[in-house]
């Protein structure tokens, strides 16, 4: 984590990373969170970018997630129809946590747009 990310909540982070990628932020932490509660694991990259529908951009917003400390990325395996398959797993933090009850506004007002 960087040692500036705890001066990033309020305006600042706005300023710092311009309100689309905070929205983008928002949603891509949002998803990961909800998708840990339903299947009870979290994502690994392909699942969370077909969700959020957004590749290029929502590989740099996890590279910039995690830069930030707002999700955990760590490799580990799947085993489906009898393959071991490697896929790297995004996990939310409780940064990331307190980042999206600060930011919940910011989603639902483009959600209303």
């Amino acid at each position: 984590m960087n040692k500036g990310t705890e001066k990033l909540f309020g305006t600042e982070v706005e300023a710092f990373l311009g309100l689309r990628y905070t929205r983008m932020l928002v949603r891509l932490l949002k998803e990961i969170e909800n998708f840990e509660k339903v299947k009870s694991r979290p994502p690994y990259t392909r699942e969370i970018l077909s969700i959020i529908k957004t590749w290029t951009h929502g590989h740099y917003i996890l590279t910039l997630a995690e830069s930030l400390g707002f999700i955990e990325r760590y490799e580990g395996y799947l085993i489906r129809k009898k393959a071991k398959i490697k896929v790297t797993f995004n996990k939310i933090t409780e940064l990331g946590r307190q980042f999206i009850e600060i930011y919940k506004p910011i989603e639902e007002t483009k959600e209303a747009e």
